[in-house]
């Protein structure tokens, strides 16, 4: 059952971590994927809301990131950050073997695979909108 997610404290729980800072939630989360996972926290600035970024690295590639990381919201549910962990965790896999399937007789792309993988940023869910309630104007 889906949870939702709406800060740091929340996260901490649901991946288990030892406590709701970044350094934790970020081992946690690298420990318990087999690609090795990371965890970026971006505070909230303003009036605007915080948000999480997952990514992975593939040891031995030339080019990086190979895997698209995935950006998340506060808030958002876990099923959401759960299904982004999943795809991070199995596109890394793929991408890995790809990498070191060729080497050492290439570039670590003797497949071409690379050429294909994505780079940019994923929007996993899109900022809250401001409501009238949430404006500082009269």
């Amino acid at each position: 059952m889906a949870t939702t997610i709406n800060d740091l404290a929340g996260l901490a729980e649901h991946v288990r971590a030892a406590d709701e800072s970044p350094e934790m939630i970020g081992r946690r989360i690298y420990k318990d994927t087999n690609c090795g996972a990371w965890f970026v926290y971006s505070p909230p600035l303003n009036e605007s809301y915080g948000s999480v970024l997952v990514g992975t690295i593939i040891e031995g590639s030339s080019t990086e990131p190979i895997v698209s990381p995935r950006r998340l919201y506060f808030p958002f549910n876990s099923d959401e950050f759960d299904k982004a962990i999943k795809e991070l965790d199995e596109d890394g896999a793929i991408c890995w073997e790809h990498v070191n399937a060729c080497m050492p007789e290439c570039s670590g792309d003797a497949c071409g695979y690379l050429a294909h993988a994505g780079t940019e940023e994923v929007a996993v869910n899109q900022p809250p909108k401001e409501t009238e309630e949430d404006s500082c104007e009269p």
